[in-house]
């Protein structure tokens, strides 16, 4: 029985450390989602992998799961949706304006498009065209420092971390050309402008 007690304690322990995990990385506690590796090992131990891991099965169960992310070097764990959001279901904007939204679209598909590397000032003539120059230039310096884009070297924007969280790139890519085809090829395509 002395067995079964210690593997009872190991069991309740092991519970307590996952919904502490869960209580990290569900409430928000920062302006960016998500923890940070040294945060975990501080608060679950060195074994913090095994109550993610823990954790995430738990969560698969509601749809979710921990996905792991690399944020400047540093390992970044946040917990996201598993696969496509159901039906119905609009993913939230994150505090953005609806034009802020579409200006994070384009321009994470415009550097996806040029191999996850772009010159800031081209990202940014092309944001400039629908919106004004002073506003490209604040939404971009917020996607950089929200994580969706990176400065890269030279003037350049990379891809960021959270990008690569919560961003499903193919879909993306597949819903800016079934809508771009929709425009060219519509019932009144030709009344259209380019």
């Amino acid at each position: 029985t002395n067995l079964n007690e210690d593997d009872q304690e190991e069991r309740t322990r092991m519970m307590e450390r996952v919904a502490l995990a869960a209580q990290l990385l569900l409430l928000k506690r920062h302006r960016n989602p998500g923890v940070r590796e040294w945060e975990l090992k501080r608060v679950l131990g060195e074994d913090y992998r095994a109550v993610l891991a823990a954790l995430s099965e738990k969560l698969s169960e509601l749809g979710l799961e921990v996905k792991e992310v690399d944020d400047g070097g540093t390992p970044r764990f946040l917990v996201t949706i598993r696969g496509r959001p159901p039906k119905g279901i609009e993913p939230a904007l994150a505090g953005y304006r609806v034009d802020a939204v579409a200006a994070l679209a384009t321009a994470v598909a415009f550097v996806a498009a040029h191999g996850g590397k772009s010159p800031q000032q081209k990202i940014e003539e092309v944001l400039a065209s629908k919106l004004s120059r002073t506003r490209a230039r604040l939404l971009l310096q917020r996607f950089i420092d929200d994580g969706y884009l990176k400065a890269g070297p030279s003037g350049s924007l990379e891809l960021g971390w959270r990008t690569s969280a919560e961003i499903d790139l193919k879909e993306l890519s597949s819903r800016l050309i079934s809508l771009s085809s929709e425009r060219t090829s519509g019932p009144d395509s030709s009344s259209q402008p380019p």
